[in-house]
């Protein structure tokens, strides 16, 4: 997925881990909401890198 295509409020525990550590496995994705700080949106769906898409409300592109 093109970062274009990511939701703003979108937010990934990568970006805060030390780069000179192993990055997360594949099953140890966690994100969440920069508006909510939950791991649901302002609309009470999941987020994700996925549905965090411009077809929800909540959307606001980069």
């Amino acid at each position: 997925m093109e970062d274009s295509d990511r939701c703003e409020n979108l937010r990934w525990k990568g970006l805060l881990i030390d780069p000179e550590q192993e990055a997360p496995s594949g099953g140890d994705h966690i994100f969440w909401c920069l508006k909510t700080q939950l791991v649901l949106g302002p609309d009470g769906k999941l987020v994700d890198k996925y549905e965090c898409n411009a077809a929800r409300s909540c959307y606001k592109a980069l």
